[in-house]
């Protein structure tokens, strides 16, 4: 008899010979397949005969129609559809069934989708089965891990049963650690609670350039063992699996911790709060402003060991500060926290734990100093929840629409493929500068007092830029060495 299908029906798809009662069951029945397998229908065409009564009708994937001339389109010609013909007993009968798509599917964000976004009917009775029995989505820790079942949680307590340190991590969080653990960061900077406990945030960056939770900690304590603990605790969640590169603050606790638990994963502080300490260790140096200014242009602007160390040097001569031990302890430890030591490694465009604020900023208007635990952890996971809605629609727009090809390079048709759309949009702006860069001769060269030259003859140039270049995309500067080089029919092989 029509329209008596199984869930797994629904899964597999409509196929030749399958019977509806009417056109909305019809409906009803593709709509929800597509939406469990990751893409969007619509109604292409309706054919009439004799009066108002429908005789065939098409279902297209919404990619089906063919791009125009924009930036971004959803059409991509893709061929998947349904059709179904009126037979003589009134029921809906499907003729033809393609389910090749030629782009990818992605039901985990089904439901931003045109024609998902309204609660499915499953998602409609559990609201109403958790409304009679009174159970609200973020009741407790606890009920998280009921509700999650990958959820994770970990309570310490002191000898007498006092709350010392809480670590937890959701499953979309292990999930996305995964992909994204190459450089993370931790942060403790963020709000001290009404019993004196710092939320600790452990923090990476994903594909599209967002940050992400990869789960939080409350410490009573900030010392070497409080570290450890978390430290080792968050691993135990994430499989034992160690970043390669992590970010901090400058605290002496925190370094002895790092080595101990991760002692392969790169150690980098933080550049910032040692920018903002400037004005504080360079009283009395006058002018104070331009030696500040020097000072960030020295460490941000060096790109080879030497000139950094040359800089250096003469920096703390001209200014007198050999006998000023914060600047000696900051060049012992050179190899922490200034970009030219560590730009060889992949940080994922993070020189700071500032990345952090973004996600700080998700949790203000939920969480305050006043919260109590109880009330942390009911408004935690509805700000846990919204942040992971935002990271859904922007994965939508880059997985949803084709961007198309704007410029005449090849390069930018790799990079469609190849990068998000976030990343693709910064490819593209250096990409139109390169209509505005020249290649002179050699001979044309001049000298500029203060500006470091390069002269390129064999084009081993490449190399070092790409291990300075890997936490961002290329600069333009090498865009354009290769593109001479490949009009030369030149090797970039270093």
């Amino acid at each position: 008899m029509e329209n008596e299908f199984t869930e797994k029906d629904v899964v597999v798809g409509p196929i030749s010979g399958m019977r509806f009662r009417d056109k909305n069951s019809l409906f009803a029945f593709y709509k929800e397949h597509a939406r469990l397998k990751g893409f969007s229908v619509v109604k292409n065409n309706c054919n009439k005969k004799g009066g108002d009564n429908a005789r065939y009708i098409t279902y297209y994937c919404d990619r089906a129609r063919i791009h125009k001339i924009k930036f971004t389109t959803k059409s991509n010609n893709c061929k998947a559809r349904l059709a179904a013909v009126l037979d003589d007993s009134g029921c809906w009968r499907v003729s033809k069934a393609v389910h090749d798509h030629n782009h990818d599917l992605v039901p985990y964000i089904s439901l931003l989708m045109a024609g998902h976004r309204s609660v499915c009917d499953s998602l409609k009775r559990d609201l109403v089965a958790h409304k009679r029995s009174d159970i609200r989505p973020s009741k407790n820790i606890r009920l998280a891990d009921v509700k999650d079942r990958e959820f994770f949680y970990s309570i310490d307590v002191d000898n007498i049963g006092r709350l010392r340190n809480v670590v937890w991590v959701h499953s979309h969080c292990k999930a996305t650690y995964e992909q994204f653990h190459d450089a993370i960061c931790f942060d403790t900077t963020y709000l001290v609670n009404r019993y004196n406990m710092p939320c600790a945030t452990f923090i990476g960056i994903n594909h599209h350039r967002q940050p992400i939770l990869l789960g939080r900690a409350l410490m009573s304590h900030k010392d070497i063992d409080s570290y450890k603990l978390v430290f080792r605790t968050w691993f135990e969640a994430m499989g034992n699996v160690h970043p390669d590169a992590i970010i901090t603050d400058k605290c002496q606790s925190i370094k002895p911790a790092i080595a101990e638990v991760m002692p392969n994963t790169i150690h980098r502080c933080c550049i910032w709060p040692i920018f903002s300490k400037l004005p504080l260790y360079l009283s009395g140096v006058r002018p104070s402003k331009i030696a500040r200014g020097e000072f960030k242009s020295m460490v941000l602007d060096s790109i080879t060991v030497e000139v950094f160390e040359r800089k250096w040097t003469e920096y703390i001569a001209r200014y007198n500060l050999h006998t000023r031990n914060w600047f000696n302890k900051l060049y012992s430890e050179k190899e922490k926290w200034v970009p030219m030591y560590l730009d060889v490694y992949f940080w994922a465009g993070m020189l700071s734990t500032q990345r952090s604020e973004g996600m700080h900023a998700f949790f203000d208007g939920y969480i305050t100093r006043q919260s109590t635990l109880r009330m942390f952890v009911h408004q935690y996971e509805l700000a846990i929840g919204a942040k992971h809605v935002k990271e859904l629609e922007v994965e939508y727009k880059s997985k949803g629409f084709q961007i198309v090809c704007e410029s005449m390079f090849k390069w930018e048709e790799q990079a469609i493929q190849c990068y998000t759309r976030t990343m693709y949009e910064l490819f593209k702006t250096l990409l139109r500068k390169l209509y505005h860069c020249e290649v002179s001769s050699p001979d044309d060269h001049q000298v500029v007092p203060g500006v470091e030259k390069f002269i390129v003859s064999d084009y081993s140039v490449v190399k070092k830029m790409m291990e300075i270049q890997l936490s961002t995309l290329l600069n333009i500067h090498l865009l354009m060495i290769i593109l001479v080089a490949t009009a030369n029919g030149s090797s970039l092989e270093g």
